[in-house]
C-alpha cells in the first residue's frame, strides 16, 4: 500500500490503472470525462520540450483535486524507465523498519500473536532457557545469551543446538504472518529447524571424511581470472582478465570497456568471451 510509481516519461504509467497520484496510499487518477481509454498512458498529459503538463487536457479529463497533486510531481526530462518509490520514508527508499511500521500501525496487525508464537517455539526447542535470562523482551539480551553466554553452558565445538536455524525460521514466519497473514505451528517451526540443522552437520561430516580419504592433490595448472563491472547509471561496462602461471605469478593481464550490457550477469558473461 506504500508503493507509488514515479514519472520518468517512458509512457509506461497507465493514468487510470496505476498507483501514481502522490496520496497515502497512492492511487490512480480520478477521471471526470464521460468516456476514457482504460490503458491511456501518462504521455497523453505531457507536452512540449522541455516536458510540461498539458493543463488543458488535464482539466478536460482529470478531477480538479488530482490536478494539484499532479502538478506537484517532479518530472524527469529523459526517457528512463518509470520507477517506484516508498511513500512512508522521506527519501522514497523502502526500509524494512518502515515496512513493519506500516504492517503494525496501518494494517492493524497485532504483533502480540507473533510474540506468543515465538515464545512457544523456544518452549519446544532443546535450547537451555535459564529463568529470567532467556527468552526475554530484549532482542539484545536474547542474542547475547545465544551467541555468548550459552557457551558457558555447552562447549561450542560440541554444540548441536539448532538455535541459529530456529532464529531464521522464526524471522521468516513472522514475515509471513505480518505481510501474508499465514500462521505456522511453532512446533513445526522447531522440527523444521532441527531437520535443517542435522542436514547441515551431516553434509559437513561427509565433506570432512571425503577430504581425509581423498587428500587434495595440488597439480601445476595455469589459470585465467575474469571479471565484469556494471553500474546502473553508467554508459559503459568494464572487463578485466588476468593469466597466472602455476606458481601464481601474473603472466599477462588486460582490460577494456564497451557499451553497457543490460544486467550485471550479462557483464560477467561478456567478460568470459
Amino acid at each position: 500500500m506504500g508503493i507509488r510509481q514515479k514519472v520518468h516519461l517512458r509512457n509506461e504509467i497507465r493514468v487510470w490503472e496505476d498507483l501514481w497520484i502522490p496520496t497515502v496510499p497512492a492511487r490512480p487518477a480520478r477521471e471526470i470525462a464521460l468516456a476514457v481509454h482504460p490503458m491511456m498512458p501518462i504521455s497523453e498529459f505531457i507536452t512540449g520540450n522541455p516536458k510540461r503538463w498539458d493543463m488543458e487536457r488535464l482539466e478536460n479529463y482529470v478531477h480538479q483535486d488530482d490536478i494539484a497533486l499532479i502538478k506537484s510531481l517532479a518530472k524527469s526530462q529523459d526517457y528512463s524507465q518509470d520507477g517506484y518509490c516508498w511513500s512512508f520514508t522521506k527519501n522514497g527508499m523502502y526500509f524494512v523498519k518502515s515496512g513493519y511500521w506500516v504492517a503494525t500501525n496501518l494494517l492493524r496487525i497485532d504483533t502480540k500473536e507473533t510474540r506468543e508464537a515465538t515464545l512457544q517455539a523456544w518452549a519446544h526447542a532443546t535450547t537451555p532457557t535459564p529463568p529470567l535470562l532467556f527468552p526475554s523482551v530484549s532482542h539484545f539480551t536474547n542474542m547475547d545469551y545465544l551467541f555468548r553466554r550459552k557457551n558457558d553452558i555447552e562447549d561450542p565445538k560440541l554444540d548441536k543446538d539448532p538455535y541459529p536455524w530456529i532464529i531464521w525460521f522464526i524471522w521468516k514466519e513472522m514475515n509471513d504472518k505480518l505481510f501474508r497473514g499465514i500462521d505456522k505451528d511453532p512446533l513445526e517451526t522447531v522440527r523444521h529447524s532441527k531437520s535443517e540443522c542435522h542436514a547441515w552437520h551431516a553434509a559437513n561430516r561427509k565433506e570432512e571424511r571425503s577430504t581425509l580419504t581423498h587428500p587434495t592433490s595440488h597439480t601445476n595448472i595455469e589459470i585465467c581470472l575474469t571479471d565484469g563491472s556494471w553500474k546502473h547509471d553508467a554508459l559503459l561496462s568494464g572487463y578485466r582478465w588476468t593469466w597466472k602461471n602455476a606458481e601464481g605469478g601474473i603472466q599477462l593481464m588486460g582490460a577494456r570497456n564497451q557499451d553497457k550490457t543490460i544486467s550485471p550477469l550479462h557483464s560477467e558473461l561478456e567478460a568470459l568471451s
